[in-house]
């Protein structure tokens, strides 16, 4: 069901042209079109604010003030969206719009527009090179390989430990049959 947008609840002066914007995270700059809704001379403020996106992590915040002349009726601002090589789920930030001389929110419902930055990173899938390997009494050292397959995009980590399975009397001993073990693997951006 869509929900009725009540045209009361506008500002009679200012107000964006879209109130939501989904962007890719590799976009670079992210465009936003404020409407001077009476084309009259004037000054307005506009300013990012923090929700699940973080400024100087996933944006370059801005904070500026628009003048507008006699006959204008549209001005852009450019938000710069920062693309890292890291898996997040997508994120969210607020464009507003504020008086310049008191610094306080515009209200109305046309005054506040929501940016998800969508992730376009894949880190992959971890898995063994071999699932199914075979180490003869004789020999001292086992080597197991882990590869990183579809995709292999920002650093990505997987803890390890050597573990007893129950086998009755063909189970493998730690500190007997092997050594116990545990760590952390770490992948870096691009390696497999």
């Amino acid at each position: 069901m869509s929900e009725h947008f009540d045209n009361s609840k506008k500002h009679d002066s200012y107000g964006f042209r879209c109130l939501h914007m989904s962007v890719s995270e590799s976009i670079d700059k992210c465009r936003i079109t404020v409407i001077n809704k009476n084309k009259s001379g004037g000054s307005i403020g506009v300013r990012t604010r923090d929700d699940t996106a973080v400024k100087e992590d996933d944006y370059i915040a801005i904070d500026e003030v628009l003048n507008f002349k006699n006959n204008e009726g549209t001005k852009e601002v450019e938000i710069k969206i920062i693309d890292d090589h890291g898996w997040e789920p997508d994120e969210d930030f607020y464009v507003e719009l504020y008086d310049p001389n008191t610094g306080l929110k515009l209200q109305g419902r046309d005054t506040e527009v929501r940016i998800t930055i969508l992730d376009d990173d894949k880190p992959g899938q971890l898995a063994f090179a071999n699932p199914n390997v075979r180490h003869a009494a004789t020999h001292s050292e086992c080597a197991i390989n882990i590869k990183r397959i579809h995709d292999a995009d920002g650093e990505v980590t997987v803890k390890y430990k050597t573990i007893e399975i129950d086998q009755g009397e063909r189970t493998a001993r730690a500190g007997i049959d092997f050594e116990k073990i545990e760590g952390i693997l770490t992948f870096g951006h691009n390696e497999t």
